[in-house]
């Protein structure tokens, strides 16, 4: 077995791997506050990066897409954020941003649309960025979700936030120039057009305009 999170008796809790090949089962993340060293372990970084996985990408992948998908349900429940208990994602917070980044690395369909899930939820700023960050660098949208969440975090995002407003440009362009497709192009457009009013800080105008010209210029 493996050692997947730490209880708050600092008791190890064990799980068998099998435990994650059923994506239906979660682990308890109200009643666990640290992810285990393994999940985030800088070497399994490294080889997601240069595709040096093999035999782990089964068991890897449905790890992450097993404790994203109980996030992206937390983010659901009426009381998330209230609650006296925090969450494991509030308590090891910067934790699971490394796991955000290794759901964003295997860039399949599967795991792009639950990134468009929780982007489209989450208001944490830093998993917010883990996110752009990880669409800027794989514009795979095979549904389109990810331009949707996109859409909506742009219409939910302040124009104080001129960090987040130019990752959201640099994730739109993105999409648009690995799906190569006009109807993408049309939204992504929409999308930059938001950040041109007067509201917005003269920098990320300019930087909203340059990359709706970058568009453009697929098109041409």
């Amino acid at each position: 077995g493996a050692s997947l999170i730490k209880s708050k008796t600092n008791r190890e809790e064990t799980k068998d791997y099998s435990f994650y090949l059923d994506l239906n089962k979660s682990f308890d993340s109200q009643y666990a506050t640290k992810f285990s060293d393994n999940l985030i372990d800088e070497q399994r970084i490294v080889q997601l990066k240069t595709g040096n996985y093999k035999r782990n990408e089964y068991i890897w992948q449905n790890e992450i897409i097993s404790i994203c998908n109980d996030y992206s349900k937390d983010l659901t429940t009426s009381d998330f954020g209230t609650r006296k208990d925090k969450t494991i994602f509030e308590t090891d917070s910067s934790s699971f941003e490394l796991i955000l980044n290794q759901l964003m690395l295997f860039g399949n369909q599967n795991t792009q649309n639950l990134a468009a899930s929780i982007l489209s939820k989450t208001k944490n700023k830093s998993f917010q960025k883990a996110l752009l960050i990880g669409i800027k660098n794989n514009g795979y949208d095979p549904d389109e979700n990810l331009l949707k969440s996109l859409e909506k975090l742009a219409y939910n995002t302040s124009y104080k936030d001129k960090v987040i407003i130019n990752y959201i440009c640099d994730a739109v362009y993105s999409i648009c120039f690995f799906m190569g497709r006009p109807a993408y192009n049309s939204r992504g457009k929409d999308i930059l057009k938001n950040f041109l009013y007067p509201s917005y800080d003269s920098k990320n105008r300019d930087y909203a305009r340059e990359t709706l010209k970058k568009i453009i210029d697929l098109e041409l």
